[in-house]
């Protein structure tokens, strides 16, 4: 797909308001512009191709009389792995926290594990998807056994207002664990912090007490 945006500002009193020594630091015009191409590499990894243009017209005129002008162009290259993508059909993702029958769950679609909470923020609306996760405590990890939209996304909205959606049906919420153990039927794509570390099979997930001093 592809998507683009452009705006112009322009002003016409900035220069009455600042004092003639400052011009130079204000523009009294600007032009931006930006555009974006995304083609899909598999299901659920797709590459993203960005370019940003901005031109700005400064308020002083030191060469007879003219303003002038700045332009800065930059170009992105990169992957995003979209939640959207997955197939939502068959699961293939199987968690185990232990050693225990009942520390093991099949039949997953998704897991996300953390050490902290929130997990995101939409403006300045916090996302607690496993709203219990403490820095001071071990692993949480929160998985769904089923992607259907009608599931899904009541589970994502109630992380923005309460933490009541890890009591529903369809979703797993283990707390305070040092170690998970993640198993995949195929190559799934993995994500840790933010950032595609590309796709595996297996997957450990501990946590180390007291692995780093900090000093106030």
């Amino acid at each position: 797909w592809i998507a683009a945006t452009y705006s112009r500002l322009e002003s016409a009193n900035i220069l009455a308001l600042t004092p003639e020594a400052s011009r130079g630091g204000v523009f009294i015009k600007q032009q931006y512009f930006d555009g974006s191409l995304f083609v899909t590499l598999t299901p659920a990894v797709q590459l993203g191709l960005s370019f940003q243009q901005t031109q700005q017209t400064f308020g002083d005129s030191p060469f007879n009389g003219a303003h002038p002008e700045g332009k800065n162009m930059r170009s992105e290259a990169g992957l995003r792995v979209f939640f959207r993508s997955y197939d939502r059909r068959k699961p293939h993702v199987h968690v185990s926290w232990g050693g225990g029958a009942d520390e093991r769950r099949e039949g997953l679609f998704l897991a996300i594990a953390q050490n902290t909470s929130p997990y995101t923020f939409f403006r300045e609306r916090a996302m607690w998807l496993c709203p219990e996760a403490a820095l001071p405590g071990g692993l949480d990890l929160l998985a769904l056994d089923s992607l259907k939209v009608r599931l899904a996304v009541p589970t994502v909205l109630r992380a923005f207002r309460s933490a009541r959606h890890v009591r529903r049906r369809h979703v797993l919420y283990v707390r305070d664990r040092l170690r998970f153990e993640i198993e995949c039927d195929e190559p799934m794509p993995v994500q840790v912090d933010g950032e595609f570390i590309g796709v595996h099979e297996r997957l450990t997930i501990e946590s180390i007490p007291a692995a780093l001093g900090v000093l106030f």
